[in-house]
């Protein structure tokens, strides 16, 4: 019995782990992703391309500060970062 119920704990360990690790990926993607470090893809998954002023192709990045400020404030939450407030 002592067995199992030490399999069963790391197991419950194990996987908040991963969800914790999963989110704060999940997060930090979020955020580089509100802050122009990705472009906007197609549902084929490739590169939209738009023309600039000056006539040039160039793949398409959004800026969504909310999102960036909310996803950078979770982690920082998670992280403890925030005692001040």
């Amino acid at each position: 019995v002592k067995t199992l119920r030490a399999v069963i704990t790391q197991q419950a360990i194990d996987d908040a782990t991963t969800d914790k690790a999963w989110v704060m990926r999940r997060l930090k993607t979020v955020a580089e992703r509100c802050l122009q470090a990705a472009p906007v893809l197609d549902k084929k998954g490739l590169p939209v391309m738009v023309e600039t002023p000056e006539g040039e192709e160039v793949p398409a990045f959004t800026f969504n500060s909310m999102g960036a400020n909310r996803a950078l404030e979770l982690i920082g939450k998670h992280r403890g970062m925030f005692g001040f407030l």
